[in-house]
């Protein structure tokens, strides 16, 4: 595999990540929102200490509560991918 094809493959979710807080960042400045059923695990997480005082990065609570998910999901993918990648190049290299 090329090197530019692996590098692809840990910028990826690194890009995937950011486009979707982009994505959000234009939502937050808008009055969309999502809708959970009232009661639901979600609405408990939502209005948790930890995403009404501590992590705040958006307006909206759910937008919150995504960006924790999504760096659960993206950001050990990438870190991964990122040390196979420079792993692979220090062999190469030597």
């Amino acid at each position: 595999m090329s090197d530019k094809r692996k590098a692809i493959r840990w910028i990826a979710p690194l890009g995937i990540f950011l486009g979707l807080n982009l994505i959000m960042l234009l939502f937050d400045s808008t009055s969309w929102t999502l809708n959970f059923r009232e009661g639901a695990f979600i609405e408990r997480l939502m209005n948790s200490k930890f995403f009404s005082e501590w992590f705040t990065p958006y307006s909206t609570p759910e937008f919150n509560v995504l960006t924790v998910l999504f760096v659960i999901i993206f950001l050990p993918e990438t870190l991964i991918k990122l040390i196979e990648f420079i792993k692979a190049r220090r062999q190469i290299s030597n």
